[in-house]
């Protein structure tokens, strides 16, 4: 008897830490976002969009992204870990991007069900904790 409720404390264990380790979905989003930003590709940027928004997004105004902030900052050399803020009651997904001459923010903000609400490129200091 001893054993089996081992068996089943220890089950249970490995079930809440595997549960408490499981990746955030909307951080594979965010990376897959800055791809599409990266690689000019509005079509798919916009595709993501949350319906909520689509209306006031054309796929055009999308495009060149990287282009126009690398023409201010420089070449973009990488970015950082995406880091979860709350802002105005949100979930926002927020990565230090770093180019030649500049640090930015890239912060990404996703509905329920992971669809894009928003994207900005930031100065840093609009979402650093102090």
């Amino acid at each position: 008897m001893k054993k089996i409720l081992l068996s089943v404390i220890m089950a249970a264990s490995f079930s809440m830490f595997c549960h408490a380790q499981t990746p955030d979905p909307n951080v594979a989003m965010a990376e897959k976002m800055l791809a599409f930003v990266r690689a000019d590709n509005a079509d798919s940027l916009y595709s993501y969009m949350a319906d909520e928004v689509r209306g006031m997004v054309k796929p055009e105004s999308l495009k060149g992204i990287m282009a126009n902030v690398e023409a201010m900052a420089g070449k973009y050399k990488g970015h950082g870990a995406w880091e979860v803020q709350t802002v105005m009651g949100t979930r926002a997904y927020v990565s230090m991007l770093q180019f030649q001459n500049a640090e930015l923010a890239m912060l990404i903000v996703f509905n329920d069900a992971g669809r894009m609400l928003g994207i900005q490129i930031l100065p840093p200091e609009a979402v650093k904790k102090n």
